[in-house]
């Protein structure tokens, strides 16, 4: 879902040429975007890596003269998807799987030398000499467009209310009550609105919806944000790191997340890599800062390792070992999170009249399941990463009493924030998933329970089935009794259909108990193509059994307007039945065709089946 997906090839350069000109650099191949920047010497505690030259710049490293919306486009441009995708089975998914993650790098020149770092390795944690660990940021920007949709829909709602007189007064203030709140996607809090003279306030109470999310923009200023305990004005954050994570539920109701906010040292800068620091902000020194975006955690890893020993760091470098199979995995979970999220968009898209109502209820268990297992997946990502938390905090710990300079208080501090703090929130995190967990299998009884609801029926229907087979076998020796029989074939032909759907809607269902057990014995992955093709199956079956039922009420409907042409008791009636016949025989032929069509898929899918199996 990416930004100008769909915009015609003059649009797209005009965009490029309007970003260039606002000194945006959009480099697709690499994946990156680049603006220029210039370093701030912060008069208080940092709590914000880069910032807008109108944001908080007395709390953070580098300010830019870039626009956020022009900023936020350019991060669309370059693949980064907003938060509403990676919260689409909870409003706590974002918080725990972290989303499309960005390594963030400052490029300056100091001394006739052009230097890189990454954002992490410009602070230090605390005084203690130690520099931070590089664990990346995660694009925290939800979509402006559709919340500003969201925003006129709702204030026409409302409009539309307002105008219904009295009844409509109330339903007004229920619709007014509905008016969408900004996403809290983010571990902070909004932007205030009790800045009524501020256009770029983000509209927490939007009662009057206004500002430039109202118009499907980012506010001008923005940020990139780092664990922030005392902020006393938000703005917006495009970026988010780790460390800003400080737990909760995002919004009542929504399973909570863990803090790492609260077990880290407050940042500082690193005399280390920025020595000249007053220099540079005197000398007004440009630096670019650049925004990579990643395709996986793993190859976050690998920078960590690049630039580990350029940064007198090296003594990390095992420790990037242990932690590529943690990484590796949470860059498969999040491969299957973005699978069930098209999923989900795939059941919401589906026309549903080319199923019988009956299998609605399958469906709405399929769905039921896929959010189930997106927050399952979000609970055991979040799992991943804080055990390389912890895992990195105790190598900090091996190694800081080691460090010329580090204040003993300090290295005390941090051993507290990890033992008793940290060390609890991965265990936290631990349980978390196996309540996920506990919740997926108990669901798992509801599908049973649906399962055996359905093989009641299929009984049903064989007691059904065989009785009109006897009806049909001792009347069909009685010439008098033609009318009688061919309607009990047409019954029998209906139950036949309704029978095979119900074998399907049991495979379906099937498909859905393997899948809640391949996510309980942890082989999610290694089951999923296979049952891809169960549900595939099914589903194409299901359509097909669909058109069946229509295809016998047509002839039903054929069989009622051959009776008014043969019938000499009601003349007026034969034109009439005659242009219907017509009509409902030109669409049974375009309804027997794309059966066969459907019947010959449905054979495809079934012959690559059996041959993978």
């Amino acid at each position: 879902m990416l930004a100008f997906a769909g915009r015609a090839a003059p649009e797209l350069r005009a965009q490029e040429e309007k970003d260039a000109a606002a000194g945006v650099e959009i480099d697709r191949e690499r994946l990156e975007v680049r603006v220029p920047s210039s370093f701030v010497n912060p008069s208080r505690q940092i709590e914000v890596f880069a910032c807008h030259r109108t944001g908080p710049t007395h709390e953070t490293v580098l300010k830019f003269d870039v626009d956020g919306n022009t900023l936020y486009r350019a991060l669309l441009a370059i693949g980064c998807r907003p938060t509403d995708i990676w919260n689409a089975t909870s409003p706590s998914d974002f918080l725990r799987n972290q989303g499309d993650r960005i390594l963030l790098l400052v490029r300056w020149e100091e001394n006739g030398k052009v230097r890189e770092a990454p954002a992490e390795f410009l602070l230090e944690e605390g005084d203690t000499g130690w520099l931070a660990f590089l664990r990346g940021f995660s694009f925290s920007a939800f979509d402006v467009e559709a919340y500003a949709q969201a925003l006129r829909e709702a204030a026409e709602a409302e409009r539309e209310a307002a105008q219904e007189g009295a009844d409509g007064e109330a339903e007004n203030g229920a619709a007014q009550g509905a008016l969408p709140r900004a996403p809290q996607a983010t571990p902070r809090a909004q932007a205030r609105d009790d800045d009524e003279d501020d256009p770029d306030a983000l509209p927490l109470s939007p009662d009057v919806p206004q500002g430039p999310l109202a118009r499907g923009e980012v506010p001008e200023a923005v940020e990139i944000t780092l664990g922030a305990t005392r902020r006393e004005r938000a703005t917006f954050s495009l970026l988010i790191h780790p460390t800003s994570l400080r737990g909760g539920s995002p919004v009542e109701g929504a399973p909570p997340t863990r803090a790492l906010q609260y077990w880290t040292l407050p940042p500082v800068v690193s005399p280390r890599t920025l020595p000249n620091l007053s220099e540079l902000v005197r000398g007004d020194t440009r630096a670019t800062l650049i925004f990579k975006r990643l395709n996986s955690e793993v190859e976050l890893l690998e920078h960590a390792r690049s630039f580990a020993p350029q940064f007198g760091e090296a003594r990390r470098l095992p420790l990037y070992e242990t932690l590529e199979p943690i990484a590796r995995e949470i860059d498969q979970l999040k491969a299957l999170y973005l699978a069930a999220v098209d999923e989900i968009r795939e059941l919401v898209e589906l026309d549903r009249e080319e199923f019988l109502v009956e299998t609605y209820a399958d469906l709405d268990a399929r769905a039921e399941l896929l959010r189930r297992r997106g927050q399952w997946l979000s609970a055991r990502i979040q799992e991943l990463y804080f055990s390389m938390y912890l895992r990195q905090h105790e190598l900090a710990l091996e190694i800081l009493p080691t460090i010329q300079g580090a204040r003993p208080e300090e290295v005390e501090r941090y051993r507290v924030l990890t033992e008793s703090g940290l060390r609890f929130e991965v265990s936290i995190a631990e349980k978390e998933r196996r309540r996920e967990e506990a919740a997926l299998a108990a669901y798992r009884l509801t599908i049973e329970i649906q399962g055996l609801e359905l093989e009641r029926d299929r009984e049903l229907y064989r007691a059904k089935q065989n009785e009109i087979r006897t009806r049909i076998e001792s009347l069909s020796g009685d010439p008098s009794s033609s009318y009688i029989v061919d309607i009990l074939r047409e019954d029998l032909a209906r139950i036949d259909t309704l029978l095979g759907s119900l074998d399907l809607r049991a495979a379906y269902q099937s498909a859905l108990r393997e899948e809640v057990d391949a996510i309980l014995q942890g082989n999610v992955a290694g089951e999923r193509e296979r049952l891809d093709r169960m549900r595939a199956i099914a589903m194409q079956g299901l359509r097909l059994a669909k058109m069946r039922m229509d295809l016998l009420d047509l002839d039903q409907s054929i069989r009622w307007y051959r009776n008014d042409l043969d019938d000499p008791s009601v003349p007026e009636r034969h034109a009439e039945a005659r242009r219907k016949l017509e009509e409902l025989t030109a669409e049974r032929a375009q309804l027997t065709a794309r059966i066969e069509a459907s019947e010959k898929e449905l054979a495809r899918l079934r012959g690559e089946a059996n041959a993978r199996q």
